[in-house]
């Protein structure tokens, strides 16, 4: 059986893992996947916090086929960023959501992996994904559609390094915004989905269509 491992939760109020993870987690088992949840939690509910990244380096990371990464904070927590990096590189499958573009910024390494950092979000808003590669094996078939989700404005990046598969309508002067990306990395493959800080957006059809593709095609399954 494949072993995913899934990482996210922060110490911050938002983006926590206890709401985050499970649909993830659900959609993993689905597909077969032996599915562990790790990452940073918050057990009452509350501002208190348990947890870490440890399980985010090379080590910990040979043990798994699929990482799904939903982190969200810039501190380490016992993670070493670039060591992410490495292990895709050396035929790794990363399924990066949300959070992670805003995770371990000041780490050259992992970002130049990742694509992109994030700078900013307006206020959640209802905004249009719409594929841009219609034929990919990603987004082949899947329509346009809506979500209510913050919006990632993310620092320049280098569009020459990914695939740019989906983006949204333009915002304010920003122009269209990129929100699914697939890149190669080294012997691995790797994918950014910036929508997911809401649950109800990851239970959107057309998103987990996406997801579950996304994650074949970083495993190597399809072209």
């Amino acid at each position: 059986m494949k072993k995913a491992l899934v990482v996210g939760g922060c110490t911050k109020p938002w983006h926590r893992i206890e709401s985050a993870g499970p649909p993830i987690v659900k959609q993993l088992k689905s597909a077969g996947f032996e599915a562990t949840l790790k990452g940073i939690f918050h057990p009452d509910g509350g501002d208190a916090w348990t947890g870490d990244y440890s399980s985010l380096t090379l080590k910990a990371l040979q043990d798994f086929d699929l990482l799904v990464l939903m982190t969200t904070d810039d501190e380490c927590h016992g993670a070493i960023p670039a060591e992410i990096s490495t292990w895709v590189e050396q035929g790794g499958a990363l399924a990066a959501i949300h959070g992670a573009a805003a995770s371990f910024r000041d780490n050259d390494t992992y970002i130049q992996m990742l694509g992109a950092a994030f700078r900013y979000h307006p206020p959640q808003l209802t905004y249009t994904i719409q594929p841009t590669m219609t034929q990919h094996e990603i987004t082949k078939g899947v329509p346009s559609f809506s979500c209510f989700d913050e919006l990632y404005l993310f620092e320049p990046y280098d569009d020459s390094t990914l695939t740019l598969l989906a983006e949204t309508e333009a915002y304010e002067d920003e122009g269209r915004v990129p929100v699914l990306w697939v890149k190669q990395v080294g012997k691995g493959r790797m994918f950014y989905m910036a929508p997911g800080h809401n649950p109800e957006t990851m239970e959107l059809p057309e998103w987990q269509t996406m997801f579950s593709r996304a994650v074949g095609w970083c495993l190597q399954e399809v072209q």
